[in-house]
């Protein structure tokens, strides 16, 4: 009970700052989740098989050329 009672303070205290922007209840659990397993950071992890592409001026002029 006292880990679930820190996750139900933690998201209220998430709620009182974000207000309608917070995440929902359902991803901060999800969150605490993935750092109570060792998650260390918030960025994307790679996926892999998946191109990375961007667009720059060179290749999107290279389309309309």
């Amino acid at each position: 009970m006292g880990s679930d009672m820190k996750l139900i303070e933690a998201y209220a205290m998430l709620k009182e700052v974000y207000g309608n922007e917070c995440l929902s209840r359902i991803q901060v659990f999800e969150w605490f989740k993935r750092f109570k397993e060792g998650r260390e950071t918030t960025e994307d992890a790679p996926c892999p098989g998946l191109l990375s592409t961007s667009n720059t001026e060179e290749n999107i002029i290279g389309k309309w050329i």
